[in-house]
């Protein structure tokens, strides 16, 4: 519809704006534009959910099969009870800018064993040339609740950029699998600061099954601060295992 010279429509050109989706909370409405879209994929616009806003169920961008971009503006998504963001396949969440800290994810309430966004690819590492997942653009706080902040469980391409990661219990951005054949390679680490986490600032983990590898990426600006009592007995990039990076870990 049309009014005073404002569009709002759920649906233009193939994009959904989540803002004119029903739900309870802003999770539900991103819920609900992601499922609208066809099988193939398509686009999500948040940014119309302005100001602080929650989410109370797991938000599930993507799939395997289904390559979703999702959108946030300048505002908050925070949530209190324990739910998570995975970022499946080729899909991507970006924020609006490359400071990190115009955009703010919130995390509480989280079990001892979850982490709060996890980059996930396909089960089966054969496929794993079809993935591209990417987090930018925001700040993300876990507020010392669940596990780890930042979890990229593997994948082809993937890419994490512009960020601040804070407060993780354990560890602030962990890359490595948790299940056979979740490996990396030809990924891109840029932008991040991490500070105040429990105990690592960036861990990078081989240690989980036989296939699981680490292989030709790259890191750059990296910067740590902080991360368990002061840095004291924990590293601000710790390597359990043998992992090859094509331009090195510059801080």
């Amino acid at each position: 519809s049309i009014s005073a010279g404002t569009l709002t429509a759920a649906n233009v050109n193939n994009v959904r704006y989540a803002n004119q989706f029903t739900g309870a909370d802003a999770g539900a409405k991103i819920a609900a534009a992601i499922a609208d879209l066809p099988s193939t994929g398509g686009t999500v616009d948040a940014r119309g959910l302005e100001g602080t806003q929650t989410f109370s169920s797991n938000i599930v961008i993507g799939s395997t099969t289904r390559c979703v971009t999702l959108l946030w503006g300048y505002g908050t998504l925070t949530t209190t009870n324990g739910s998570t963001i995975t970022i499946s396949g080729c899909s991507k969440f970006l924020g609006p800018d490359r400071t990190g800290n115009g955009a703010r994810l919130s995390f509480s309430g989280l079990g001892a064993s979850v982490d709060a966004i996890t980059l996930l690819f396909p089960t089966n590492g054969a496929n794993n040339n079809l993935t591209s997942q990417e987090l930018a653009g925001f700040y993300v706080d876990c507020n010392n609740s669940g596990r780890d902040c930042v979890r990229v469980r593997g994948g082809r391409g993937w890419k994490v950029h512009d960020l601040f990661i804070t407060r993780g219990l354990r560890d602030g951005l962990v890359i490595g699998g948790l299940a056979v054949g979740e490996w990396s390679e030809q990924y891109e680490i840029s932008n991040v600061m991490v500070f105040n986490n429990g105990r690592h600032g960036v861990r990078f983990d081989t240690s989980v099954a036989d296939s699981t590898y680490i292989d030709v990426g790259t890191t750059s600006n990296i910067m740590s601060l902080d991360n368990g009592v002061n840095e004291q007995g924990y590293n601000w990039i710790y390597i359990l295992g043998t992992i090859s990076v094509a331009q090195g870990i510059d801080q």
